[in-house]
């Protein structure tokens, strides 16, 4: 929950699949996420002055004795494009005291909003 999570830490990791995706100071990452997984889960966050319904992360999270190869979020993720199927991502800096796995980097400064999300990161249409 990281809206509780803002309330008591300064720092944070965020886990996909038992991996370390994203770390960084809490308040950057909830503005700023650099990690799909990251950016979904703030979405996902409910507001406290606008009533609307909630949103999930579509599909479902893999079996930890059946990772899918390369990175383990790219079944579900909306940026997925070939190197993501194929070769794991590394935490890497992204943004001052923030690193994050994901291929999207350093090609990327920040993560495009999510309803351009349905293209792949060099803007073809994803199936």
């Amino acid at each position: 929950d990281m809206g509780l999570i803002a309330q008591f830490a300064d720092i944070v990791g965020v886990m996909y699949a038992g991996k370390l995706v994203e770390i960084g100071p809490v308040r950057q990452m909830i503005e700023t996420p650099r990690h799909p997984y990251t950016k979904l889960l703030v979405e996902s966050l409910p507001g406290i002055e606008v009533k609307q319904a909630l949103t999930g992360i579509p599909g479902l999270p893999p079996p930890l004795v059946d990772l899918p190869p390369g990175c383990s979020f790219n079944p579900r993720c909306p940026f997925a494009f070939e190197r993501c199927r194929t070769e794991t991502p590394l935490l890497q800096d992204v943004a001052p005291g923030q690193q994050a796995a994901c291929h999207l980097y350093p090609e990327h400064q920040v993560l495009p909003p999510l309803p351009a999300m349905a293209q792949s990161h060099n803007g073809e249409a994803r199936p």
